[in-house]
């Protein structure tokens, strides 16, 4: 019997069925990487949407907490011609950095009240230019000095009715109940103020407009702070929180400066200096609503779901905001951060757009440029209740 061979119509048949075999193998192959790659970057950036929000919001419970207790009349005096109540402080643990144009921020603190002290009777005043600060007994006068608490490198703050300064500590001389303290300041009152150009328009600043009966806070490397009327404590936590970006870069970054070495610009030496902590990166939202429930009030908010039968508040002036946050009134507040992962999304228009939602007061947006038509957003929000700052002395 005669063998027939394989012609060579059907070895190219057989290689065309093979390779289209291969292609769509390796188009399977190549469309499972990338969903691969994708959901890992959303992953990536979900854990990093929490850990953020986690981070301040663990602050922000315990924000004014050994501040609040210094707002009183036996520490403060009368206060300050302020009109709000006795003892009344220009800093009680939170300040709001509020844009309506860009991503929110917070100035948080909290200190050891056993560590509550003013100026000693021989030191009547204390100016910036002064690297020396002798200190008081703490009020009971049969317990020690509070000196003998502090340590090298332990941040404090000298507050008063009109502003407050925040330094770093050189040296403990427990003896002579004096702190000797670097001469850079960490931060003072009405120092924060820059902005970036970008596609992500960002810009802080902390120095509050006057609210009914309640002065301005000054810039707190001008204030002289009198023995009788100003405070002084150890601060156990200090930080600013604000979404930056990298420069000459479209990479965003939720940052933490923690010690701004007094410079208007806690990020002015870039992300990746020592003023600046990364959150979290490719983070370009941060919005924050502020809840008043005695009045059914939401401040800084266009969010939809908001509690029924609350009002939502405008908060460009900060007036009432800050009222409220001074007065004890804001007992809650909605923390919500939105990032993006790089992926496709539909054409319209020959267009690929992401839409920035309403969060907080940040109007929703669309993004048309580069690198955002290559990006995918996600959400995350997370309510705290501050279970120090609002405890009534």
């Amino acid at each position: 019997m005669k063998e027939r061979g394989t012609t060579f119509l059907e070895i190219l048949v057989a290689l065309t069925v093979f390779v289209l075999i291969g292609l769509a193998f390796g188009a399977i192959l190549v469309f499972h990487q990338k969903s691969f790659v994708r959901e890992n970057k959303r992953v990536l950036l979900q854990t990093q949407l929490r850990t953020g929000l986690l981070f301040i919001g663990d602050k922000l419970m315990s924000a004014g907490a050994g501040i609040g207790v210094a707002c009183t009349p036996s520490y403060m005096g009368s206060g300050n011609g302020n009109g709000l109540t006795q003892g009344t402080c220009s800093f009680r643990g939170i300040i709001p950095l509020n844009s309506d144009k860009g991503p929110d921020g917070l100035i948080l603190a909290y200190g050891n009240t056993s560590t509550l002290t003013r100026l000693a009777p021989t030191q009547s005043s204390w100016t910036s230019s002064n690297n020396y600060m002798s200190l008081e007994k703490i009020l009971d006068t049969s317990q020690p000095t509070p000196v003998s608490m502090w340590n090298p490198n332990d941040i404090g703050m000298i507050m008063s009715s009109d502003g407050f300064y925040i330094f770093r500590v050189v040296n403990v001389d427990v003896d002579n109940a004096t702190l000797q303290i670097r001469p850079a300041p960490v931060y003072y009152s009405g120092l924060l103020n820059f902005s970036r150009t970008g596609d992500i328009p960002i810009s802080y600043k902390d120095q509050l407009p006057s609210v009914t009966n309640y002065t301005s806070p000054q810039p707190g490397n001008t204030l002289t702070y009198l023995r009788n009327t100003s405070v002084v404590v150890k601060l156990d936590f200090f930080a600013i929180f604000f979404v930056d970006q990298i420069p000459n870069t479209n990479s965003y970054y939720l940052v933490a400066s923690l010690d701004t070495m007094g410079s208007a610009d806690p990020c002015s030496g870039g992300i990746t200096s020592q003023r600046c902590v990364p959150l979290g990166k490719n983070i370009i939202d941060f919005q924050v609503e502020y809840f008043e429930p005695a009045n059914q009030k939401v401040y800084c908010s266009q969010s939809s779901d908001i509690p029924q039968g609350y009002t939502a508040e405008d908060c460009n002036s900060f007036q009432e905001l800050y009222q409220g946050i001074i007065t004890k009134a804001i007992t809650g507040l909605r923390l919500s951060l939105a990032g993006v992962t790089e992926q496709f999304l539909k054409k319209y228009q020959q267009n690929n757009y992401l839409i920035l939602p309403a969060l907080g007061d940040r109007l929703e947006r669309k993004l048309y440029d580069n690198p955002w038509v290559k990006m995918k957003l996600d959400t995350s929000v997370v309510t705290i209740s501050p279970r120090n700052m609002f405890i009534v002395y």
